[in-house]
């Protein structure tokens, strides 16, 4: 960091500079956010979308998304989201409330089944 960068003041009657830090700060990032799984049918979560980024899996070298959110409770939480939450992911826009629903398993004839999702933008 330089020293242009810092905000600075100069005393009455002298040479000195003193930096002050500003007053208020905003929210760069959150540290490690608490993975959401949904489990049962009808589960839902409630959130602000951050943003997607990507994890790499160190064994593999396979890539996977991660959707941040912010909760209403102002902590980190984050989904590795399947196919139907990537799609609506495409579309989601940082900033907004997004509440997601587990709405149903879908038989895909794979050992498990498929988790189909609602995404529900929030409207002021």
């Amino acid at each position: 960091m330089s020293k242009d960068s810092l905000p600075a003041t100069v005393t009455a009657g002298n040479e000195v500079t003193v930096y002050e830090p500003p007053a208020s700060f905003e929210v760069v990032d959150r540290g490690s956010a608490e993975v959401i799984k949904f489990d049962t049918v009808g589960e839902s979560f409630v959130g602000r979308y951050e943003f997607t980024t990507h994890i790499t899996d160190e064994k593999t070298g396979e890539i996977y998304p991660q959707l941040l959110f912010t909760g209403g409770d102002g902590k980190p939480y984050c989904i590795f989201p399947g196919g139907t939450l990537r799609r609506a992911a495409e579309r989601m826009e940082e900033g907004v409330w997004y509440r997601i629903t587990y709405e149903k398993a879908v038989d895909v004839g794979q050992p498990s089944p498929m988790k189909s999702y609602v995404v529900e933008r929030g409207m002021a």
